[in-house]
């Protein structure tokens, strides 16, 4: 009777022992089915956010198909360059001084002056990295020069920048003279460039960048105008009669050379004029042109012009700076008596010069060739009602490129 419990006990541990076995069998073929046909799933919906299923509950896997994220470009850095671009003599130091009192502004006077003598004499040009050119091209020196400054890379400019006496009316070139604690710049390039950097960053923390540019013409600037998209331009103008007479009278040409003299000055200033019209066209809102005569006439009204263009905030404060700035234009009974001075005392050669040599100006600029009688008579205007336009097809490659 033992024997028999003890059989049936046996044949009940043997049928459990199966059991098992096929429990666990059928549930690894459940897996392995499930998980094919997962996959192959894959193949029939790829464009589809991937779900593994499991015989148990389980969490859903997050998509591993994300959409690109576009990255924004960044908004370039650093002020809005305005180019004052003008003669000598033609009243650009007071329209320097009329923009610079914006406490925003970064201000650059004369920046090419040294450059231009120096390359003159031939002279190679050093830069604060050692390296140094030898120009056969001042435009391109220039052009470079310009395209640093308008972007406070001010480690890449010439060591003549540094070096000219006119480099004192330029914003924060004290701190740099504190930075270089009396150390000649040529002498010791790395501490050139350590202080350089003062600069950098005073132009690089304002929101406008002004720079008063008498040496070269408007043509070169295009270029400037391709690569940096926030730069402006303001083109001074002054009757060539005043501005010769005046740089006459500071030496700027002898009586031996007065025709050839104002022969350039008049060509060189009619081709600004052409050219400011064609780029007027093909980056419109991006040049502004200006008179002398109208700015001393009305100094406020003309200042928010100026303001307006640059993109600059014409404040009280400013309002104020400026009246005290034009204290002596608002005393005058008639303010043109400023800015015709020049007719009272007349420089009978420059002017018989000008009206032979400047007609193709005058008549783009809309100017009068008057008697000296007239001359002297500031009552008399010195422009036509209404300006004729005529083409200049010298200009046509430029139109098109």
């Amino acid at each position: 009777m033992l024997r028999l419990r003890t059989v049936k006990f046996g044949l009940t541990c043997v049928f459990v022992v199966i059991l098992l076995i096929f429990t666990v069998m059928t549930t690894m073929s459940d897996v392995s089915s499930t998980d094919y046909r997962s996959i192959n799933n894959l193949d029939q919906n790829w464009d589809k956010p991937l779900h593994i299923a499991y015989p148990t509950a389980a969490p859903k896997i997050v998509d591993i198909i994300a959409e690109p994220t576009e990255i924004p470009t960044p908004e370039p850095v650093g002020p809005t360059p305005i180019l004052l671009v003008t003669y000598m003599r033609s009243g650009s130091s007071f329209v320097g001084d009329l923009l610079k009192i914006n406490p925003k502004t970064f201000y650059s006077f004369e920046p090419l002056h040294k450059l231009q003598a120096e390359v003159i004499k031939e002279k190679p040009v050093y830069y604060l990295d050692g390296t140094l050119r030898y120009p056969k091209n001042f435009m391109e020196l220039s052009v470079d020069a310009i395209e640093h400054l308008s972007t406070c890379a001010m480690e890449k400019l010439p060591l003549y920048f540094y070096q000219d006496g006119f480099f004192s009316g330029f914003t924060d070139s004290t701190k740099f003279k504190i930075c270089m604690n009396k150390t000649k710049i040529e002498s010791n390039l790395e501490l050139g460039r350590k202080c350089s950097r003062v600069l950098s960053k005073g132009c690089k923390n304002s929101e406008f960048l002004v720079a008063k540019i008498i040496r070269i013409p408007l043509s070169p600037l295009e270029f400037l105008m391709k690569t940096i998209p926030k730069l402006k331009i303001i083109h001074l103008l002054r009757d060539p009669r005043a501005t010769l007479s005046s740089q006459f009278r500071a030496g700027r040409y002898k009586v031996q050379n007065m025709q050839s003299a104002i022969g350039r000055f008049c060509n060189r200033v009619y081709d600004d004029m052409v050219i400011r019209d064609t780029l007027n066209r093909k980056y419109p809102g991006r040049i502004m042109t200006i008179e002398y005569e109208d700015i001393v006439r009305d100094p406020l009204e003309y200042t928010k012009r100026l303001y307006e263009f640059s993109g600059m905030e014409f404040t009280k404060h400013i309002q104020t700076n400026i009246v005290k700035l034009t204290a002596s234009t608002q005393k005058q009974s008639n303010s043109s008596v400023i800015s015709s001075r020049w007719r009272t005392k007349l420089l009978e050669g420059v002017i018989k010069t000008a009206d032979e040599k400047c007609q193709q100006l005058y008549m783009k600029y809309g100017l009068k060739s008057l008697s000296f009688k007239d001359l002297k008579n500031i009552s008399v205007p010195l422009k036509v009602d209404k300006v004729v336009s005529f083409g200049d097809f010298r200009h046509e490659e430029m139109e098109k490129s």
